[in-house]
């Protein structure tokens, strides 16, 4: 059996500190990336929601009616028809 070698206690603390730090730290990034990619959707779907408010589903029927009344409105000149 080896005898484990002797490292004075501040060396050892120093060691298991900076150690946890960093799985700390890495723990820490996963996590903001975990974040990041939560309001990323966040903004998609808010962007997707304001789009449907924006312009909302229209009946065929509306669309044809407005077509329809609008070249009453404004004829289209005769010339076109030539």
């Amino acid at each position: 059996m080896k005898t484990p070698a002797l490292i004075s206690s501040s060396t050892f603390l120093a060691f298991v500190n900076a150690h946890e730090k960093k799985n700390g730290n890495m723990r820490k990034k996963g996590k903001e990336k975990k974040r990041r990619r939560e309001k990323v959707s966040e903004k998609k779907k808010r962007v997707h929601d304001m789009l449907i408010q924006d312009f909302p589903t229209v009946s065929p029927f509306f669309y044809t009616s407005y077509v329809s009344s609008h070249c009453r409105k404004y004829p289209p000149p005769s010339s076109s028809f030539n």
